[in-house]
């Protein structure tokens, strides 16, 4: 029988046990396997197969790990279950009665798979078996089967087995703090946030005794995890945010619950989506007044001294105040020795328990002797970790104040006025200061804003103004403000003073050179910046802005001029070793920058500058060219990352940008005459410079095209100026920048004539010092590869032999990889390329570089030089060649076909099936492209399905089966089997009608 007949019968009889031929031939058929037992399988849906089944010894194993060849691990699924799953419906009993019996197995596609069939199962009087089964099979890690859980879950609540349905959750809970590697780590709180919802919510408001214990027990595993993650204890700073630890044990701290009635966005979501529903269940508790569960709850929260649970605790207290005194009082009592100790602060809940214990039950809850004691205790602090008084003022009446607040309604003579003058002091004092991180539940970034003097700045004097934006500093950032995230900061200033320039433009004529009264760099900027937006051309935002007055214009470059003038004499004065980004009122790199990106934007404006003032756009940039410049004063590493991104960040590589660009605009306005000459003069000095950054030779590499086109033959006459030869640095850097940001120029080997070996040099460089396949470097190797092509295809060597010798020096040099990418980067380039019958030539050209390539591979494959994995990658890249239509078909399918032999691992094929079948549209070509399919698929020792996608290659065959061609019929029908073999049975019925 055929295989595709016989498995469509096996297909059959699964349906229904009385379609079998007979159910002994179908049985053995099973059991020679894949994809026999597959096709079984995954029709299976008569349930009058599982006593045979059980008797044939289907569910007797189930699979194991596997060990790939190459090394890697998979965990196959058990086909046998998955027929399981088709009848948990019409025969839930029997499933269960096979699942009972399997045998163990840590497998975890197959816990997935049973998981799955209990999930299924909606049978009320079955919940206590299918319990018994997932709480023996379920592991404690993580695992794609406990994506099942909450489904389950509710189905069991729904039915109404609260019980087994709360082993449940508790046996996921626990898998979720098993599954954890690392301190911060939260598991899958994502998933427990949608079972905490639908699920939990419910039995807080319903049955809050019954899940108490269990949401406690848990907090304490995850506290003993905790431990076992990290062997420090919790830093000072940590316990700024645990004050209370009268009782309290090492550890973990527990700042990150900030509010036990609002869940934030930390990385805890795990505990406190816990913390926070055992406080619900507390509430109720409290709410229902028992006191006997009360005392239950109680003595469940004491029976661990982790301060969290102390902080529930103080939280109950506090809604609960008409309950709870006495509790209340023994948990102050504990605590007034400590209260003159810094780490003695008031933390969110014990402030509120104080505060409303005070104001409900007043001396009932303190005696006034120890309000006093409580008092006394307080006037001595703070104490500081050390032991020792903290004596800075400030800090010590803010202390003093937060822990007498709570408490104030109890104060009397003495104390009550020593606490009025500590709250005259600090009068915006709300309950959520007392928080560890007063975020309101969102998280936020620091806001900067200037001080409120700021607002009198426009009547202010001369004088006055001058001296207010140099010299003031801020306090410091608001401690005691619920507004915790808004800064006072000397940069705010700057938009406020930018207002006033454009509200008062009488009150600074450029003729008095006010600016130069100015000398904070943050303050200085923001007209610049504002002036760029305006007088850019692509900002279209600002198309209806008018034109800047010339007091404006002149404002704007003396304020570059004195930008300028600081920086400089700021970079001066630092050491060369100084390559750190600086404080606000020190850092005048980003002014600096601002000044030049203004100047740029004045060389082709929206607006006219003014005729005398157009010679200072070239003056200062020469200026911030050749001053110095801090960030690229150390030429051993870059200031950040990689060298162009130094550059982009420094003031001098900004600068000679737009030298550039100057240049450019001046060629394009004065046609018949050349840029300005110190322009370039200025550009040789600054590459000739004898310890020049490797940054600038950055910018060059990344703005080759402008440069060649304005200053080629300058270039050509001077080709070490680019590429030093005795400066490999500067040189690497360029020929860097060059590949990873430039284009393939046409003219770049002409005027400099070293460029192909240099590259290649580098390349080496690269590649000695790492071994291995990865790339580095961004992909300079496949890049590199793509552009040394180009100039072999565009006749830009000298002479072929020249040509072969780079591109074949190329070959030697790169890795597998790079190699990969830079053939399939050809492949990118030509797919997209129109047939135009004049570029064959260079079409010529481009295959003989290939061709020349596969020789020498079928060359050192047959004398043993090359390993398979040495030019898998490339063979691979290459097959992507199919899909350039500016090449013959016949040189494509051939040479498609001759790679893909010479592969001894399969490559992706997920696109060149899609080009296949566009290409057998053409019955001429169709005998090829299932040739080149059965090639393709013949090398696949397991077929994945998405990259054979129905859609795309079911047409080819059936096209191959309608052809009226034998051969392509026969071919099409061996590659029918192959993929069903593989467990494709899409591919079982295909199409035979013309």
């Amino acid at each position: 029988m055929n295989l595709d007949k016989e498995l469509l019968a096996l297909k059959v009889a699964a349906i229904s046990i009385d379609e079998a031929i007979s159910k002994s031939e179908t049985l053995i058929s099973i059991r020679k396997g894949n994809p026999f037992d597959q096709i079984f399988f995954e029709n299976l849906s008569d349930p009058r197969w599982l006593p045979p089944l059980r008797e044939a010894g289907c569910f007797a194993t189930l699979p194991d790990e596997k060990v790939n060849s190459d090394g890697t691990t998979t965990f196959p699924r058990s086909l046998a279950i998955r027929g399981l799953q088709n009848l948990t419906e019409s025969a839930p009993g029997e499933v269960l009665d096979i699942l009972e019996v399997l045998p163990d197995s840590q497998n975890p596609q197959v816990i997935d798979q049973i998981t799955r069939c209990i999930a299924s199962i909606q049978s009320a009087n079955l919940i206590s078996r299918c319990a018994e089964i997932l709480l023996h099979r379920l592991n404690s890690g993580a695992g794609s089967h406990w994506v099942w859980v909450e489904e389950i879950l509710n189905d069991w609540l729904r039915l109404g087995n609260l019980q087994e349905s709360l082993r449940l959750f508790e046996r996921y809970v626990d898998s979720l703090i098993a599954s954890r590697r690392s301190r911060y780590g939260s598991g899958d709180g994502w998933q427990l946030s949608e079972i905490d919802r639908n699920y939990v919510e419910e039995i807080v408001s319903n049955s809050p005794g019954v899940l108490a214990p269990i949401l406690f027990r848990c907090l304490v595993a995850w506290k003993e995890r905790e431990r076992e993650l990290s062997s420090d204890l919790p830093s000072p700073a940590e316990r700024l945010f645990d004050s209370e630890q009268q009782e309290c044990d090492s550890g973990p701290p527990t700042y990150w619950m900030e509010d036990f009635k609002h869940r934030g966005s930390s990385g805890h979501e795990l505990e406190q989506i816990l913390a926070t529903r055992l406080f619900e269940t507390g509430s109720a508790i409290f709410a229902d007044g028992d006191e006997s569960v009360v005392d239950e709850f109680e003595a469940l929260l004491r029976s661990d001294t982790w301060e969290l649970f102390s902080r529930l605790r103080w939280q109950l207290y506090a809604d609960h105040p008409a309950k709870t005194v006495d509790r209340a009082r023994t948990e102050v009592l504990l605590q007034i020795p400590n209260l003159s100790l810094y780490s003695g602060s008031h933390g969110f809940e014990m402030a509120q328990m104080l505060q409303e214990q005070s104001r409900t039950h007043g001396s009932n809850f303190l005696a006034p002797p120890e309000v006093d004691q409580f008092f006394r205790n307080v006037m001595e602090g703070p104490i500081d970790h050390e032991g020792l008084p903290v004596i800075e003022e400030r800090y010590v009446r803010s202390f003093r104040r937060k822990q007498l607040e709570p408490i104030r309604s109890l104060l009397i003579g003495p104390a009550r006025d020593v606490y009025e003058a500590l709250a005259a002091d600090y009068p915006d004092l709300p309950m959520a200061s007392y928080k560890p991180v007063s975020s309101g539940g969102r998280a936020r970034t620091i806001e900067h804003v200037a001080p409120k003097q700021a607002e009198d700045m426009a009547s202010m004097s001369d004088e006055e103004l001058w001296y207010f934006l140099n010299t003031w500093k801020p306090a410091g950032n608001r401690h005691d403000s619920d507004q915790w995230w808004i800064e006072e900061s000397v940069s705010a200033l700057g938009p406020i003073f930018a207002d006033l320039l454009d509200s008062q433009p009488e009150r600074f004529p450029a003729s008095v050179a006010w600016w130069r009264n100015l000398t904070r760099p943050a303050v200085l900027y923001t007209p610049l910046e504002r002036a760029v937006a305006k007088i850019t051309k692509e900002n279209r935002e600002a198309d209806d802005s008018p034109a800047p007055t010339e007091n404006e214009w002149r404002n704007w470059f003396g304020l570059a001029d004195w930008i300028a003038e600081l920086g400089r004499a700021a970079a001066a004065s630092e050491s060369p070793a100084d390559n750190a980004a600086r404080p606000e009122d020190q850092d005048w790199n980003w002014p600096r920058i601002i000044a030049v990106k203004f100047l740029a934007a004045a060389i082709d404006p929206r607006f006219p500058v003014p005729d005398d003032l157009k010679p200072e756009i070239g003056r200062l940039l020469q200026k911030s060219v050749e001053d110095p410049d801090p960030r690229l004063a150390s030429k051993d590493k870059p200031w950040m990352e990689d060298w162009l991104t130094t550059a982009i960040n420094s003031v001098r590589g900004t600068a000679l940008e737009y030298l550039l660009v100057l240049a450019l605009t001046q060629k394009k306005e004065r046609p018949t005459e050349k840029p300005d000459e110190w322009i370039f003069d200025v550009i040789q000095s600054t590459l000739s410079a004898e310890n020049q950054s490797p940054a600038v030779f950055a910018i060059m590499g990344a703005r080759l095209n402008l440069a060649l086109y304005v200053y080629g033959k300058q270039f050509k006459q001077l080709p070490d100026l680019l590429l030093p030869q005795d400066r490999h640095d500067q040189r690497n850097a360029f020929i860097l920048s060059q590949v990873q940001f430039g284009k393939p120029l046409g003219v770049l080997i002409e005027i400099l004539p070293n460029y192909p070996s240099n590259t290649l040099d580098f390349l080496a460089e690269l590649n000695k010092h790492n071994q291995g396949d990865s790339e580095q470097l961004g992909n300079f190797g496949g890049q590199l590869g793509f552009h040394l092509f180009f100039y072999d295809w565009n006749v830009c060597y000298s002479d072929i032999d020249s040509a072969k010798v780079i591109v074949n020096r190329y070959f030697d040099l790169a890795k597998p990889s790079q190699r990969g990418h830079a053939i399939r980067d050809v492949a990118r380039i030509f797919s997209q390329t129109a047939v135009i019958q004049e570029n064959e030539p260079l079409f010529e050209r481009v295959r003989m570089i290939w061709d020349r390539r596969f020789t020498e591979i079928q060359k050192r494959r047959e004398n043993g030089t090359y390993r398979s994995e040495d030019v898998h990658e490339e063979l691979s890249a290459f097959l992507q060649w199919i899909e350039c239509e500016c090449h013959p078909f016949e040189w494509r399918a051939g040479r498609v076909l001759q790679a893909i032999k010479l592969l001894e691992k399969p490559a992706q094929a997920a696109s060149i099936i899609r080009t296949l079948e566009t290409l057998s549209n053409a019955p001429e070509k169709l005998g090829a492209c299932t040739e080149i399919l059965e090639a393709l698929i013949s090398k696949e020792s397991e077929i994945v399905s998405w990259t054979y996608r129905e859609q795309h290659l079911k047409p080819i065959l059936n096209r191959g089966l309608q052809s009226g061609d034998q051969v392509i019929e026969e071919r099409v029908r061996r590659i029918q089997e192959i993929l069903l073999r593989q467990g494709l049975f899409d591919y079982l019925e295909l199409d035979t009608a013309g």
